[in-house]
């Protein structure tokens, strides 16, 4: 993998990536930022159209 989660993470931070409301139903931002970040690692590596498709 080509970045840290640390990186990561402190990308997420500068992109409005996380609607207001799903952090409302949801315990905290770190928690949302886990669960993007173990979804960008699944995701890694395939094409754009592949990981929209799933």
């Amino acid at each position: 993998m080509c970045c840290s989660n640390d990186v990561t993470r402190s990308d997420l931070k500068k992109l409005p990536a996380l609607p207001t409301q799903a952090l409302k139903e949801h315990p905290s931002l770190a928690y949302c930022e886990d669960r993007v970040i173990e979804h960008y690692k699944k995701l890694n590596g395939q094409s754009r159209g592949q990981a929209i498709v799933k």
